[in-house]
């Protein structure tokens, strides 16, 4: 399992998305989540990715980062050999689009970036593809730095795999734990999609929509 964030809005400093995520990976629910941490920071049509191995406390309180989104993931996910693996740190990355998870997808590779590869082909596509795998979690945000999707589905452990959003003073901000303010928690089956300012929910029960 993992923790993920999603913050985008006008410039701003940044840093209470990283310490909330670094919070998150120590002492989230079902945590912790410290195998590895990685971020992204949209800044002047220009996408920036940091990845570290362990010790995520270390990035608490650097200096101030600056830019239009921030997404983030940390994760406790491990290589055949039982050790952390630069290869499972997200967000991953096609041209400007940031892809994070907390997902947990019973398949002999990486389930993460399993996800991202069939997103890139189309929403239903994947959904519909990924719904016939054995899986606890498919809950993911993706994003451009200017829209956003956000996706829950949940198998088993509903709890631990949350997903809440809120929207105010024309920011937009995902997370799995909630941070101050007023949020709402994703329904199950359910995408959110954030464009030109505006949150617009899916009901993905039953019939999947062709709206990425």
């Amino acid at each position: 399992m993992s923790r993920i964030i999603l913050s985008l809005g006008k410039m701003a400093a940044l840093n209470e998305y990283l310490n909330h995520l670094i919070t998150m990976s120590s002492k989230g629910r079902g945590g912790p989540y410290n195998s590895g941490i990685g971020y992204g920071i949209y800044f002047e049509n220009q996408l920036k990715v940091h990845k570290i191995l362990k010790d995520p406390e270390s990035l608490m309180d650097k200096n101030e980062i600056y830019g239009t989104a921030f997404i983030g993931y940390a994760g406790n996910e491990l290589d055949t050999n039982g050790d952390p693996s630069i290869v499972y740190i997200q967000p991953y990355t096609h041209e400007m689009l940031s892809f994070v998870s907390d997902s947990k997808v019973k398949v002999n590779e990486n389930g993460g970036k399993l996800i991202f590869n069939l997103l890139l082909k189309g929403f239903a596509h994947a959904i519909v593809n990924l719904r016939q795998m054995e899986f606890d979690s498919l809950n993911f945000i993706l994003t451009d730095g200017k829209y956003a999707a956000v996706y829950r589905e949940v198998r088993k452990d509903w709890a631990l795999h949350s997903l809440f959003y809120k929207f105010e003073e024309d920011r937009f901000t995902v997370s799995s734990e909630e941070m101050h303010g007023k949020w709402y928690e994703l329904d199950d089956r359910t995408l959110l999609i954030f464009r030109d300012g505006r949150i617009k929910e899916y009901n993905v029960k039953e019939e999947v929509p062709h709206v990425l």
